[in-house]
């Protein structure tokens, strides 16, 4: 039987660091299986930071609303469908919309995460998939 996880990686253009996160396929089954697809090849991207959160626009398709949340924890990894925003949550906190909550950042790479600064390239790229595409596509 397949995990229901997926190992991503975010890693700054040009240098040797990465942080990576765990997406739970039971958190947001239909989010998850649009990142995933699009993840069959590594997404560049620029990095947003404010108000203890780093975004990465990120267009995945039609995703609504799947179990949305307004309250997130520090460490949880969300997607704000009416952005096309991944988002790294790098507090507790009540924000304004809800998002897709889809997995979280590994033990320990949330300091990677606490250093990225507006504006530069970062990439996210799938390391592990144990999960089956056509399982929920």
């Amino acid at each position: 039987m397949a995990s229901n996880h997926i190992v991503i990686e975010f890693s700054i253009t040009g240098q040797n660091e990465y942080g990576r996160g765990v997406l739970d396929r039971n958190f947001a089954p239909r989010t998850i299986a649009l990142i995933n697809y699009q993840l069959r090849n590594a997404i560049q991207t620029r990095i947003v930071v404010r108000n203890g959160e780093v975004s990465f626009p990120f267009k995945i398709g039609r995703a609504g609303p799947e179990n949305a949340k307004k309250i997130v924890k520090k460490g949880d990894i969300g997607y704000w469908t009416q952005s096309n925003v991944l988002i790294i949550f790098l507090l507790n906190k009540e924000i304004a919309y809800p998002v897709n909550i889809v997995g979280h950042i590994q033990d320990g790479d949330i300091k990677f995460f606490e250093k990225l600064r507006i504006g530069r390239s970062i990439k996210l790229e799938k390391v592990q998939s144990a999960i089956d595409e056509e399982d929920y596509l």
